[in-house]
């Protein structure tokens, strides 16, 4: 049984990444009390981190790129690879560079009008 599901190509909201590890903790309840709020793709920030950001920059400019892991396996979480920004300022767009510099993707393109659209991406 595969129990691997990635977030939609679009990438996730932070109500519906919130929604979600709500729904999985009440089916399944957190292993050993594990906050999977301080979850992390290796050298990412944590899951809060990344939330926070939707709060900082515009829930509606931020979406976040990750997978699910359901039971039967016992790691199961919400993980977050990732996040997408889209119509930044510049200086937005320059700020999140010099945050997440240490992101193994790194992608900017324009957004139309002067904004900008990043992706930033850890394995």
């Amino acid at each position: 049984m595969d129990t691997y599901e990635k977030f939609p190509k679009e990438g996730m909201d932070k109500a519906s990444v919130i929604n979600l590890i709500e729904h999985i903790g009440e089916k399944y309840g957190w292993r050993n009390d594990n906050d999977p709020y301080e979850d992390r793709q290796n050298d990412s920030p944590t899951v809060r981190e990344f939330l926070e950001l939707a709060d900082r920059y515009g829930q509606d400019r931020i979406r976040f790129i990750g997978y699910t892991i359901s039971p039967p396996r016992s790691d199961y979480r919400v993980s977050i690879e990732g996040f997408i920004g889209r119509r930044l300022t510049p200086d937005e767009g320059f700020e999140l560079t010099n945050l997440y510099h240490n992101a193994d993707v790194m992608d900017i393109e324009p957004d139309g009008e002067g904004l900008h659209r990043v992706r930033f991406w850890w394995d």
